[in-house]
């Protein structure tokens, strides 16, 4: 009996691996397993014995029709033996593409180490005749060396360079899932400083901003600024407390805001209105830690402060159809006043969260009030906090 002279051209390594080309970031970000990767003898071992078994039955299909048809013992065995010894081999081809990957440097080092393997490939299975021939039966009688290394090129030449194909595509495969999870995880950590650093920025600037208010109301009204500081003093503590998250509670945004008017409102008294309307249903929304404060602040800054008479700061929220959360801070601010071009730090930076953390689904909107002023709108998307109550 000869050994058999085909070998089906469209077998493929890839489907043996489907782990370690991975569609996901989470098995791409993984190391490509090695030849002492379970998982990896597991599969190819797997996709060897079904093909033996494709090929066994084709085997006895065609013997069907000559003369003495092959059995069922003799074409399993016959089938095996033949693909079962490209497991080991399948790895050391994998394991070998591994070290000299045919790329755009080290071409001739890598075509001569891979023409070694072949070699290798060819003596090796030559060796298996020698050693299962009896087992197996390829020959009535066991060949000389020239006819079996003869047989084991033509045989084995074809399906060695489809072999190192198929590592290469999952080579490349895992290579470029590896870069696409290395670069989304460097856009997260990029994203990740640049909201530290706005806040950063952002939470100097409004401490800055009350303590000089402090400093001008010690000479003249010791008391008022005796209680501005102690407001000051509580809203820091609750501000440590959760400057960690990114994210809050809207009803934790909307204390912190109150804490903040208290303060605002030993330096402006009376002439500081608030006015607040918010659905209950909203409480529990996440939105970005010290979202509201600098708003609140500009209008009092530009709207307020200006005034003899004062005015009032709204406050709303209130959840849209389509899932998005929308927050609006106005003023009662004169008519005439024109929107600001945004260049302060309370609107930029407010602007820079929203996109860092929702991209385009974080919208900051400025308009005239209907009754004069300015009306700051936020849209967001709708998202449950961490923590509050389901």
């Amino acid at each position: 009996m000869s050994q058999p002279a085909t070998e089906p051209a469209g077998s493929s390594l890839a489907d043996t691996l489907p782990e370690s080309a991975g569609a996901s970031q989470d098995t791409a970000a993984a190391p490509l397993r090695t030849w002492t990767s379970p998982r990896l003898w597991r599969n190819l071992l797997l996709f060897w014995t079904a093909h033996s078994l494709v090929f066994a039955q084709t085997t006895l299909s065609l013997s069907g029709a000559g003369p003495t048809p092959a059995d069922i013992q003799s074409a399993l065995r016959l089938s095996l033996g033949t693909w079962l010894p490209w497991v080991p081999m399948s790895v050391f081809v994998i394991w070998l593409v591994q070290q000299y990957p045919i790329g755009r440097k080290h071409v001739l080092r890598s075509i001569a180490a891979l023409c070694a393997g072949n070699a290798a490939v060819i003596l090796a299975k030559a060796a298996c005749v020698f050693a299962f021939n009896d087992l197996v039966q390829w020959y009535d009688f066991t060949p000389t060396p020239g006819r079996v290394l003869t047989a084991s090129l033509f045989n084995n030449l074809l399906l060695y360079w489809l072999v190192v194909g198929a590592a290469h595509a999952l080579l490349y495969s895992h290579r470029y899932w590896q870069r696409e999870a290395e670069v989304a995880a460097l856009r997260a950590s990029l994203s990740e400083a640049r909201l530290q650093a706005l806040s950063a920025q952002l939470n100097p600037h409004f401490l800055f901003n009350t303590l000089n208010t402090v400093a001008e109301l010690v000479h003249h009204d010791a008391a008022a600024a005796d209680r501005m500081l102690a407001n000051l003093s509580a809203l820091l503590r609750r501000s440590l407390g959760t400057s960690a998250a990114q994210e809050v509670p809207l009803r934790d945004e909307l204390a912190m805001l109150e804490q903040y008017l208290a303060i605002q409102r030993v330096r402006f008294g009376a002439r500081l209105q608030s006015a607040f309307a918010v659905d209950a249903g909203c409480l529990d929304a996440a939105v970005p830690f010290l979202l509201l404060q600098p708003l609140v602040e500009n209008a009092i800054v530009h709207a307020i402060a200006p005034r003899i008479e004062g005015g009032c700061v709204r406050v709303s929220a209130g959840r849209e159809g389509d899932g998005r959360l929308r927050l609006c801070v106005s003023d009662d601010g004169a008519p005439a006043r024109a929107a600001p071009a945004g260049n302060g730090i309370g609107l930029r930076n407010t602007a820079d969260r929203l996109h860092c953390l929702y991209g385009e689904a974080g919208v900051l909107e400025l308009a005239q009030a209907a009754g004069g002023g300015l009306c700051v709108t936020l849209t967001l998307p709708w998202r449950h906090a961490a923590g509050a109550p389901p």
